[in-house]
């Protein structure tokens, strides 16, 4: 049975770079052995001090972010998602163009959705 996953962008406070950034995001995490090697597990930073996490807005305290394959300590740009794609088509990902069209054309709203996969 396939599993469908969201690539999505999501903005990442670097505290370490003093910086935000915009980066790639796999949900659920695919947890496959082809690809653990780009993907880490990543505490989620408020981005302000006015943002609540709450039971009504619940989020994920770790998301699991892309690194980029050439710099496993750089997350990957969304500027290269090209890298993304070509590593989740050697490892035989589909993107699945018709189920990321539909959503984004109906009433249902995921944030930053670039797209969806399968495996």
């Amino acid at each position: 049975m396939a599993t469908v996953y969201k690539v999505k962008s999501e903005v990442y406070l670097d505290k370490h770079n003093e910086c935000y950034k915009k980066i790639i995001v796999i949900e659920p995490d695919p947890n496959d052995p082809t690809i653990n090697n780009i993907i880490k597990k990543v505490s989620r930073n408020r981005l302000s001090e006015f943002e609540e996490f709450s039971p009504c807005c619940p989020r994920p305290n770790c998301f699991p972010a892309v690194m980029d394959p050439d710099n496993t300590n750089e997350f990957l740009s969304i500027n290269n998602i090209d890298k993304l794609f070509t590593i989740l088509i050697a490892n035989l990902y589909t993107i699945d163009y018709n189920l990321s069209k539909l959503l984004m054309k109906s009433q249902v709203e995921i944030p930053n959705l670039i797209c969806f996969i399968r495996k």
